[in-house]
């Protein structure tokens, strides 16, 4: 149910321009291309950290992608490594203790 209303809000978003105006805002940080990847990378790292794993890929993967067309990037990289760095930052996610 989760994963079904995240893909909903994220068209939603779509269809709004929300995932548009984010990479262009992130694309036009730094002047090389090394520097977009880290800093996005940080940015999945720390929303998967203070959200969830299924958050971070719904919202950001979209991002991600359109940030590296505006650059002329390659997406594969991109792709793969937020898929990497969303699963290693969700193992840093504190799990609630049973009583």
């Amino acid at each position: 149910m989760l994963v079904a209303g995240l893909l909903l809000i994220g068209q939603v978003a779509h269809e709004d321009g929300l995932f548009d105006r984010a990479a262009s805002l992130t694309g036009s940080r730094g002047r090389r291309g090394a520097v977009l990847f880290v800093g996005l990378m940080g940015l999945v790292g720390a929303v998967t950290v203070g959200l969830n794993l299924d958050t971070s890929v719904a919202f950001l993967t979209p991002i991600l992608v359109l940030a590296a067309r505006r650059r002329g990037l390659a997406e594969e990289p991109f792709l793969y490594a937020s898929l990497f760095m969303a699963n290693a930052a969700s193992l840093l996610r504190r799990s609630p203790r049973s009583p």
